[in-house]
């Protein structure tokens, strides 16, 4: 409420009303002076409480209603989509989904989100089911194998999952961590597959300790994959930031690497 202080470190709220548009007229229309009005009963709301609706699309072929006209007419409409880039640096790295999906993703990024609502599949890929992919690997204890694509069939179709199990194949010879500090001269893999998770599996294995001798390994890899390395870094790794070789690897690169 307006007289709320706001918390030591944060700049606000977000008052988030999920799936709105699956609630009845009548709820919606208890929303109207929430939404407008920014009033709760005889309360209003803090100047920095931003409220923020989120619902499907009527074609979505999910349990929506119409809004109202009224409602229509007190909100923003922003469409939404998914990113690959958006949820590989703030959600899949931080969140530390399978290095495998995300490199695979990072590989075949159109396969990030292949939702049609009028195909009659009973799964699709998406953001979600992909991370409900994620939790199944790491509950069979980080392994793959073709005896795991019947489970990850029923979150990411039967396709998606015998051909994410082939592409794991790569990763029995991914060069590690362990293999570049021992010799940091290692000529990177040719072929992107590879490429792609060898640079996912160093992005999760990075420390202050290791990076030197990462750097060695990174300057031979094309721009490419050291921006999606640089800017991983930045989000899951910010005790790096300060680290001179660091500094020097990024301006080698260039301001860009961190879209500034």
């Amino acid at each position: 409420m307006e007289d709320t202080p706001i918390p030591k470190g944060y700049q606000g709220w977000c008052l988030f009303l999920d799936e709105f548009n699956s609630a009845s007229r009548a709820t919606q229309a208890a929303a109207y002076r929430v939404v407008l009005d920014r009033e709760v009963g005889q309360h209003k709301l803090h100047s920095h409480c931003f409220v923020i609706a989120a619902g499907n699309k009527l074609t979505d072929n999910a349990i929506v209603n119409r809004l109202s006209t009224a409602m229509i007419s007190r909100v923003v409409h922003l469409p939404m989509i998914a990113d690959f880039n958006d949820w590989l640096l703030n959600f899949a790295i931080p969140h530390k989904i399978d290095e495998r999906i995300i490199a695979y993703l990072s590989m075949y990024p159109d396969k990030l989100m292949q939702f049609d609502p009028e195909r009659e599949d009973e799964v699709f890929c998406s953001p979600r089911t992909w991370e409900f992919a994620s939790k199944l690997i790491r509950a069979n204890e980080g392994k793959l194998g073709k005896g795991l694509i019947p489970v990850l069939s029923g979150c990411i179709t039967f396709e998606e999952a015998t051909s994410f199990v082939q592409f794991s194949e790569v990763y029995k010879d991914l060069i590690t961590v362990d293999m570049l500090q021992k010799n940091p001269d290692m000529e990177p893999p040719k072929d992107h597959a590879t490429l792609w998770a060898t640079v996912i599996h160093l992005i999760n294995a990075t420390t202050k300790d290791n990076f030197k001798d990462l750097v060695v390994f990174l300057r031979k890899i094309p721009s490419t994959f050291q921006i999606v390395y640089l800017r991983s870094l930045k989000s899951l790794h910010r005790d790096l930031l300060d680290e001179p070789e660091f500094v020097k690897f990024v301006e080698e690169i260039g301001d860009f690497c961190f879209g500034e």
